[in-house]
């Protein structure tokens, strides 16, 4: 909003509140009326899975735009943005999951 109302060139952070995966994904949970504990998949895992992906879209002679196996590395990073603003987000979470059932 603050770009908007104020109107200047200037970048601004959209963040609210920095949260890892598994944060997101519980809050979401969370948001749906499905509290659960969230565990990470190790990164090699990821990485060597979407490094096999990558061989066979090569093997297949398809390119999805994306490479996946550089993908693993942009989903395993922390891509924080300091400083956040710091209002909770629990009302955009139950605004944007809302079950329908309230």
């Amino acid at each position: 909003m603050d770009a908007l109302e104020r109107g200047v060139g200037e970048d601004l952070p959209i963040a609210d509140e920095n949260l890892t995966w598994d944060q997101l994904f519980g809050r979401i949970a969370e948001a749906v009326g499905r509290p659960r504990r969230v565990r990470r998949i190790p990164p090699a895992v990821i990485r060597s899975s979407l490094r096999a992906g990558s061989r066979l879209q090569s093997l297949a002679g398809r390119e999805s735009g994306v490479d996946p196996a550089e993908f693993a590395d942009l989903l395993l990073r922390e891509l924080f943005i300091d400083p956040p603003t710091g209002r909770p987000l629990d009302a955009a979470f139950a605004a944007s999951f809302s079950t329908g059932g309230e």
